[in-house]
C-alpha cells in the first residue's frame, strides 16, 4: 500500500519502526488524515499551503490529497498506487471541457462567447491548468478502470482550483499584495535636453483604460461566474473606477467600453470637475458603449477631433459597429498659457488615438481593414505637411483585441504585413480555429476602390499628384490615339525632307476613321492592391510584453480564463532598422520620449486575487499608464 510506504519512509527517518505497527490498528478516519499529512511533507509544500490543507481535511481529506496528487504528477502514476483514492476522488463530467467557441452574433457584442450557465463555466478548468490532469478525460487510463461522476463541486473548491492554475493558495497572498504594480522609472535612460529639470521638455501622461460597459457585463454574466456578486454592481465599480483615476492623475485618458448613458449621467460631470475636458463617440447601430478622450484643460488645449466609424457601408468588409477617436493636442507651457496664440510654442502638437477594434477572433480580416481605415485617417490628421510624409508625434491607444507579435501586431509596428491568403483567426492570434474545416482567408484588395485608400494606409488626394499622372497614362492608353485626325495631320512648320516628311500614315484596315472609342484611362495605380499593406508612421509600443523580474509575459485581461494582452499604447519613434526577412523592426525614441510606465501583472497574480474583476480592480481588464516626455523643437 502506497499509506504504508510512506510512514516506512517516514519513520525509518526517524527512528521509530514502531509506528508502522500502531497505524494499522488506527481507525480509517484517522488514517487518511495522517496520509494527508504525510503526502503534504513528501510534496515539499510550503507552511501556507499546509496550513490551507490542514482546513479541509475535517470533511474532504482524501479529495484534497487526490487533488495534491495529480498536480505534482501529471501522468497519474501516484494514483496507481492509492486505490482508496480512485473510488472517493470527486470529479465532473462537465470538468475539464474548458474550451469555449465563439459566435459570430455575440462576437460583435464584444465578447462572442456562448451563453453557457453560471455553474458549467466556474466549474470549468482552463487551458493550460496543472488541474487538467486529474479533472480530464480519463478514458485513457488503466489505473482507473471505472469513475462515477461525483456531484458539483462547492464553491470553496473552485477557489482551491483556481489556486492550483496560479500556485498560490487563497489567503497565502492579500488581494492587495498579488495586484501590487511598482512604478517603472525610464527617464535615466532620456535626461532633459539641458541636462537639468526646466530645460523646456513637456512631461505628460498617459491612460488606457477598458473599464468594461455595464450593459455587456450583463449580457455576458458566465464570463465573470467567478466574481463575486457585489463587485460586479455598477455603483462600486464606478467608485473604483474613478479612484484608480485619481490614483494615477493621467493628463490624458483614453476609455473603451464606455456606457453612454453613464458617461453623460456620471463619468463627464465628475472628470469635468476634475479639470478634463471630454470628448466622447459612441459606436454606431444599437450599440450602447463607445470610446472617449479626456485631457487636462491645464496641460492641452484642442486643436482638432475626429470621430471615426468603421461601419462604411457598401463595403462587406467594414460592417462593424467599432469606432475611434482621433484628436490633435496643443501642450500648454508657461510660456504658451500667457500668450494669445498657442501656436506660438516650441513645443508641437500631439496626435492622440483611441479605439476599440473587433472581438471576434475569427474576423481579423475586419481587424485588418479597421485597423487600415484608421492608420489612413491618423496619416491624415497627423500630417505637419500634406506634401510631405513628416508627422506630429502619434499616441495611438485602445483595446485591439489582437495577442503581442500577432500578424495585426505586427503590422502596426513593424509598418508591413503580408497578407494575401492569411487565415483570418490567424491575424489576431487570439484563438486557434485551424482545426475547423472552413477557415476564411484573406484576399486582395482589402479594401473596396471607393473609399479613397490605398495599400500604403493613405488617402489618394494627400498622394503626390505628379508622380499619379505619370504613372496613369500608360503605353496602351496612348497609343489608341496614333491614328487619329490631328495625329495625321503634318504640321505646317516641318521641314519638308523627300522620301521621310512627306509621308503621311496609313492607318490599318481594321482601325475604324470614325467613331473612335476612347480608353479610360489606366486605374489609379495607388489604388491597386498588392498582397502587402503597409504604413509609414513609425509607431512601437510602450509595453515589452514581459516581466523579466517573474519570467512571466504581461496581460491585460482573462478572457476565458487565460492571460493575454489585448491593450496597448503605442507611440512614434525613429526606426534603426528595418528588420531583415520580415524580422522585428527595432527603434529608439525620436522627439517622443518614453520616461515611465506602470507595469502589467502576469495571469498568476490575477488569479492569486480571483480573476478579473475584483475587490480592487473593477474591469476585465487592468489599466495602462505611460509618461512621455516632448523635447521642444529646436529653432
Amino acid at each position: 500500500m502506497f499509506e504504508d510506504k510512506i510512514v516506512a519512509d517516514l519513520s525509518s527517518s526517524t527512528g521509530e519502526s514502531s509506528e508502522m505497527n500502531e497505524k494499522e490498528s488506527v481507525p480509517q478516519s484517522d488514517s487518511r488524515e495522517k496520509v494527508a499529512l504525510e503526502l503534504q511533507s513528501s510534496l515539499n509544500l510550503d507552511s501556507a499551503v499546509k496550513a490551507e490543507l490542514k482546513n479541509q481535511l475535517s470533511g474532504d481529506c482524501m479529495e484534497v490529497c487526490t487533488e495534491l496528487l495529480a498536480a505534482d504528477c501529471p501522468d497519474q502514476t501516484c494514483l496507481k498506487e492509492v486505490p482508496s483514492l480512485k473510488e472517493e476522488s470527486p470529479t465532473d463530467s462537465n470538468i475539464g471541457s474548458g474550451d469555449k467557441t465563439s459566435s459570430d452574433a455575440e462576437a460583435e457584442a464584444g465578447h462572442g462567447l456562448e451563453n453557457d450557465s453560471s455553474e458549467d463555466f466556474k466549474d470549468a478548468d482552463f487551458v493550460g491548468s496543472p488541474t487538467n490532469c486529474f479533472f480530464g478525460k480519463w478514458e485513457g487510463f488503466s489505473a482507473i478502470p471505472e469513475w462515477k461522476p461525483a456531484p458539483k463541486r462547492r464553491p470553496e473548491r473552485g477557489a482551491l482550483n483556481l489556486a492550483v492554475l496560479s500556485g498560490i493558495l487563497p489567503g497565502t497572498v492579500s488581494d492587495e499584495e498579488a495586484l501590487q504594480r511598482n512604478w517603472e522609472d525610464l527617464s535615466g535612460i532620456h535626461p532633459p535636453v539641458l541636462g537639468q529639470e526646466g530645460s523646456g521638455r513637456f512631461e505628460f501622461t498617459v491612460m488606457c483604460y477598458n473599464i468594461l460597459s455595464q450593459n455587456l457585463l450583463e449580457m455576458n454574466k458566465t464570463l465573470y461566474a467567478h466574481c463575486q456578486p457585489e463587485f460586479l454592481n455598477w455603483e462600486y465599480r464606478l467608485k473604483s473606477i474613478l479612484e484608480e483615476v485619481k490614483r494615477w492623475d493621467p493628463d490624458v485618458l483614453c476609455l473603451q467600453e464606455v456606457q453612454e448613458d453613464h458617461y453623460r449621467e456620471q463619468l463627464e460631470s465628475v472628470l469635468i470637475v476634475s479639470g478634463y475636458e471630454c470628448i466622447y463617440k459612441r459606436r454606431t447601430g444599437i450599440k450602447t458603449d463607445g470610446c472617449a478622450i479626456c485631457y487636462k484643460s491645464a496641460k492641452f488645449s484642442l486643436i482638432s477631433c475626429v470621430p471615426i466609424e468603421f461601419f462604411r457601408p457598401p463595403a462587406d468588409i467594414l460592417n462593424r459597429d467599432n469606432v475611434g477617436l482621433i484628436t490633435l493636442l496643443q501642450p500648454l507651457t508657461p510660456e504658451t498659457a500667457e500668450a494669445e496664440n498657442v501656436r506660438t510654442s516650441k513645443v508641437t502638437p500631439v496626435c492622440i488615438v483611441n479605439t476599440h477594434l473587433l472581438y471576434n477572433p475569427r474576423r481579423g480580416d475586419i481587424k485588418l481593414a479597421q485597423t487600415a481605415v484608421l492608420l489612413a485617417e491618423i496619416d491624415r490628421i497627423a500630417r505637419i505637411n500634406p506634401e510631405e510624409e513628416i508627422y506630429y508625434p502619434i499616441i495611438l491607444c485602445g483595446d485591439l483585441n489582437a495577442v503581442p507579435d500577432s500578424p495585426l501586431y505586427a503590422f502596426i509596428r513593424n509598418g508591413k504585413l503580408q497578407y494575401r491568403g492569411l487565415f483570418g483567426w490567424k491575424v489576431s492570434g487570439q484563438e486557434d480555429f485551424s482545426h475547423e474545416p472552413f477557415q476564411r482567408r484573406l484576399e486582395v484588395p482589402l479594401l473596396p476602390n471607393f473609399l479613397g485608400i490605398t495599400g500604403s494606409c493613405q488617402f489618394t488626394a494627400l498622394c503626390q499628384k505628379k508622380k499619379t499622372a505619370r504613372q496613369r497614362y500608360g503605353r496602351e492608353f496612348l497609343l489608341q490615339f496614333r491614328y487619329c485626325e490631328p495625329a495625321l495631320k503634318r504640321p505646317e512648320d516641318l521641314i519638308l525632307i523627300p522620301g521621310v516628311t512627306d509621308l503621311k500614315p496609313e492607318p490599318p484596315t481594321d482601325c475604324p476613321q470614325t467613331g473612335l472609342k476612347i480608353i479610360q484611362p489606366d486605374q489609379d495605380p495607388l489604388l491597386s492592391w498588392s498582397a502587402t499593406i503597409k504604413h509609414c508612421l513609425n509607431l512601437t509600443s510602450a509595453y515589452s510584453h514581459f516581466l523579466p523580474k517573474k519570467v512571466r509575459p504581461e496581460v491585460s485581461t482573462l478572457p476565458m480564463g487565460y492571460g493575454v494582452t489585448v491593450d496597448y499604447i503605442f507611440y512614434s519613434a525613429e526606426p534603426i532598422g528595418r528588420g531583415q526577412r520580415g524580422g522585428r523592426r527595432q527603434y529608439r525614441d525620436g522627439p517622443l520620449k518614453l520616461l515611465g510606465r506602470l507595469p502589467l501583472l502576469s495571469q498568476e497574480d490575477l488569479w492569486a486575487a480571483n480573476g478579473l474583476p475584483n475587490r480592487l480592480c473593477s474591469s476585465d481588464h487592468l489599466s495602462l499608464v505611460v509618461k512621455f516626455g516632448l523635447d521642444p523643437v529646436v529653432s
